[in-house]
């Protein structure tokens, strides 16, 4: 195998390795509800309010969240009868998520070197 396709092959194994993250955000709604987790004021945000300004039932927002729990965007912590969800500084997801974006852009710098068009090219 030469070392280009070695590299595509790299790049596939570091896609399959966020498969997760990219389902979780692959969907408008988690998107929604993540930035909702982001804008809020404190740390971590319960279900019923997420429920209020997603206008979400509270079984639709519990199931996103279960998604984007097991992808490692976001935690929970109990207080009370509230289950607090906040975004999770998870160093390997978002590692992986980081190492990906740069193996991406070194892999279409390389292409770019040596002559592929772009899509604006053609």
């Amino acid at each position: 195998m030469d070392e280009c396709a070695q590299r595509r092959q790299a790049l596939a194994d570091e896609f399959g390795n966020l498969q997760k993250v990219f389902v979780a955000f692959g969907d408008e709604t988690r998107q929604h509800i993540f930035m909702t987790i982001l804008e809020s004021e404190s740390v971590g945000i319960c279900v019923p309010q997420i429920t209020e300004q997603t206008h979400l039932s509270r079984p639709a927002v519990s199931h996103h969240l279960a998604i984007l729990k097991d992808a490692g965007l976001v935690a929970v912590h109990r207080s009370g009868r509230c289950n607090y969800y906040y975004s999770d500084a998870n160093a390997e997801v978002w590692g992986a998520f980081i190492r990906l974006a740069a193996d991406v852009g070194a892999v279409v710098g390389e292409a770019r070197a040596h002559g592929y068009p772009r899509l604006e090219d053609e």
